[in-house]
């Protein structure tokens, strides 16, 4: 199973602090175009759920669905065939479903997953060497005129001279369907102090 995380909130103190201490950039993607992308290479694209009665309906529901499929198996003509169809179903469901869930102590991300299939991604996958052995991954393709909205810069001292570079880049490029925008959350690195 493959996963991208996304956040509807572009500018939060938190997620600068938490992946991005030494500084970096959010990027704000078109929902409509990454949706369009994601569909058209087996993904989905699927909010995260934080609250644990959501959580217990899903999961109801989920356990729900094993009870019907068994119903439907004792029907079937072929056994074995309904019986591997119906399994790797509801692994497939299981495993899209608990991609969703997230303690509810995160709610203030409010995340957003790309998250594959099981089926035919994992043949078009690809492996980088790291020390802890073979990371798969998959490239979805971006189109940066049409699937990319803005670009925050990080807090800090840099901000304003990184959306100028981002700024520059995108002139030299010719695109100017990007939005540079400049944190406003007050972040200071102490460590670099």
């Amino acid at each position: 199973m493959f996963s991208f995380s996304l956040t509807k909130n572009s500018d939060i103190l938190s997620q600068w602090r938490g992946y991005a201490e030494t500084g970096g950039v959010s990027i704000g993607f078109s929902t409509k175009e990454l949706k369009k992308t994601a569909d058209a290479h087996g993904f989905k694209l699927a909010k995260c759920i934080y609250e644990e009665k959501l959580i217990d309906e899903y999961l109801e529901n989920f356990f729900n669905s094993i009870n019907m499929t068994e119903i439907e198996k004792r029907n079937s003509q072929s056994e074995e065939t309904m019986e591997k169809t119906i399994h790797f179903a509801l692994i497939r469901h299981f495993f899209e479903l608990f991609a969703r869930f997230k303690h509810n102590s995160f709610e203030e991300e409010d995340e957003w997953r790309i998250i594959s299939d099981l089926g035919g991604v994992i043949k078009q996958s690809k492996e980088y060497k790291v020390r802890q052995g073979l990371i798969p991954y998959y490239e979805l393709p971006i189109n940066l005129k049409n699937d990319i909205k803005n670009i925050t810069t990080s807090p800090g001292s840099e901000s304003i001279r990184k959306a100028f570079a981002i700024r520059k880049l995108f002139a030299s490029q010719d695109i100017s369907e990007i939005k540079v925008i400049i944190s406003n959350s007050p972040f200071r690195n102490y460590k670099s102090l």
